[in-house]
């Protein structure tokens, strides 16, 4: 109802254009800030050994094989943590309750967005927010992006930023290099249950995570 002619309906295509966009180089500012930050902590090092030893006396699943498999990757991401937790005392960076109900309900929007669904009632998506909140694993997740994306902001404050025109295909492709090794990692627990299911499969659409789940796969109900 609020599109009467060809120009409306062109401003409002525009418009949406015009803020996904806005929302990628967001996006794509943060995996810059990111890599930087980590740039900075290549040479911080950890007792390596006291760390594995207390990884596999504190998850009786991990084997020594397995360990060494991942350790890289926990070595980055607790270097990651300590980082966040410094930056998010310097800018004084404080996650609200708001805060993570409204990023929860972006990613309920979002998935309900995959099924053609682009106007849900304020009062459901809240809702269905409530219900992400109760599950602790979620929770976390949720508040710990909130947290980055705050820090990502802040971080503008006090960068020099460059501003550049580019064509939409060659912006997709400075994603290429960086994303998959930048991606938050989000794993599920029971992530067979109705709800649970449903958030993976939202956040699993949005850039910038890679999901897993334990319990059961996560496949596209509409393909089936």
């Amino acid at each position: 109802n609020n599109v009467k002619d060809e120009a409306e309906f062109r401003a409002k295509v525009k418009a949406e254009i015009v803020a996904n966009m806005a929302e990628d180089s967001k996006y794509k500012f943060g995996i810059d800030a990111k890599a930087a930050i980590m740039k900075k902590m290549e040479k911080v090092e950890f007792p390596v050994d006291f760390l594995k030893r207390w990884v596999l006396a504190t998850n009786e699943k991990m084997t020594e094989e397995q360990l060494e498999k991942d350790f890289p990757q926990m070595i980055e991401e607790l270097k990651w943590h300590l980082a966040k937790d410094q930056l998010m005392k310097e800018f004084n960076v404080d996650v609200q309750k708001e805060d993570v109900e409204a990023y929860a309900k972006e990613v309920a929007k979002m998935q309900f967005m995959q099924y053609g669904l682009m106007h849900i009632d304020d009062q459901y998506l809240t809702s269905y927010a409530h219900e992400m909140h109760k599950q602790e694993n979620q929770l976390r997740g949720i508040v710990e992006r909130v947290a980055e994306n705050k820090i990502y902001e802040a971080l503008k404050g006090v960068a020099k930023i460059e501003k550049k025109g580019i064509s939409h295909a060659d912006f997709g492709k400075l994603f290429n290099k960086k994303k998959a090794a930048l991606m938050t990692h989000i794993h599920f627990i029971a992530i067979g249950g109705a709800a649970m299911h449903n958030l993976a499969l939202a956040v699993a659409g949005k850039a910038g995570y890679k999901v897993t789940g334990s319990g059961d796969e996560i496949f596209d109900p509409a393909l089936s």
